[in-house]
């Protein structure tokens, strides 16, 4: 949804899930440890059909605008793919795995 502080709006909620992510500085102990927060973003998952498909049109078709997809890495600048692919080669970013992973398509 992008919105990972909370829905819009609401900043009980969000003040809320910024301690609870600062917390977790404190409990977790394992590198790549997760908590789950309890928090939800609406009692039914009725909200997915509007942020997770494309909206129907009146003609019967539908309007997809969401964000194209790709099957390969986008970056925002000439540098920023040359920093990523040299991370990847060192091992030193654990966001490059799609990295990894495309290339192994290539073999």
């Amino acid at each position: 949804m992008g919105r990972t502080a909370g829905k819009p709006n609401d900043p009980a909620l969000q003040r809320q899930i910024m301690i609870e992510a600062l917390d977790a500085f404190a409990s977790i102990r394992e590198p790549g440890g997760i908590i789950t927060l309890p928090h939800r973003w609406s009692d039914d998952d009725g909200w997915k059909d509007y942020a997770m498909r494309p909206k129907p049109r009146t003609d019967g078709g539908t309007a997809d605008d969401r964000v194209a997809r790709f099957d390969t890495p986008q970056y925002q600048s000439e540098a920023d793919r040359r920093l990523a692919e040299a991370n990847s080669e060192t091992g030193e970013c654990p966001g490059c795995v799609f990295l990894w992973e495309s290339e192994a398509k290539h073999f």
